[in-house]
């Protein structure tokens, strides 16, 4: 990498280590910086957040730079892309329900065919399924503006009148997967952990289904997905 460089992050805050980049900044090996995506974002990012206290020293560093930008994970956050993402999470929503090819699956290199294949093994796929017009979703990581759009969108795509929507601010762990205790389908979002001791959490508690609002999927363990035979399904693209 040369000298003076200049690094562009908006896809994943984890791609980068924040404090070798400032010693990177420091040296001036880096010349400038563009970040709308910070590894911990969760805790500063999607509300305003100016009065307080920045607890993570990297962090704060790096707003000491004046060759440095942030803007919050603010790339993906426009009307059209919240609507976007609420109707393919909706789409993906209605694959599992009815039993469709899941054309979003993470892995299934979006091969319908080999969806299909694998689908006939969910447990959505077998008679014994709870009934799909009772199906209890719930929602982690979800503010204000998540709920206005996911609500819209499922009334007009017609899945708000058959399913029990449960939207829940707080992030998927281990600690909080117990909110979701009973609902099939679970939604998150690129902050959430859905890791061994999560999805096995949920899964006992009676998930079989993880949706993704987002077009990242390191946050979810997909071996032990599998293993439990959640199919994750996400959002591609949404802008």
């Amino acid at each position: 990498m040369k000298d003076g460089v200049m690094i562009i992050n908006t896809s994943r805050g984890g791609l980068i280590d924040t404090p070798e980049l400032v010693t990177a900044l420091k040296s001036k090996k880096v010349g400038a910086v563009g970040l709308d995506v910070f590894e911990g974002e969760g805790d500063y990012f999607y509300e305003d957040r100016s009065g307080a206290i920045i607890a993570d020293d990297a962090l704060a560093r790096i707003f000491t730079f004046p060759n440095v930008i942030i803007t919050g994970h603010q790339a993906y956050f426009t009307a059209e892309a919240l609507d976007n993402i609420a109707h393919t999470t909706m789409e993906n929503i209605q694959a599992y329900v009815s039993k469709s090819a899941f054309k979003n699956e993470v892995n299934s290199n979006n091969n319908n065919n080999q969806a299909s294949a694998r689908s006939s093994k969910h447990p959505a796929m077998n008679n014994n399924t709870t009934d799909a017009a009772t199906m209890k979703i719930a929602f982690f990581s979800a503010h204000a503006y998540d709920i206005e759009s996911m609500k819209a969108i499922a009334k007009q795509d017609g899945i708000a009148a058959d399913h029990e929507l449960l939207f829940f601010p707080n992030r998927l762990s281990a600690h909080t997967a117990q909110l979701a205790a009973g609902c099939e389908g679970v939604v998150i979002f690129v902050n959430d952990t859905a890791d061994e001791a999560a999805l096995r959490k949920l899964h006992a508690n009676g998930t079989r289904a993880l949706f993704l609002r987002c077009a990242g999927f390191d946050m979810v363990d997909l071996a032990v997905a599998k293993e439990l035979d959640i199919p994750v399904l996400r959002v591609p693209a949404y802008s």
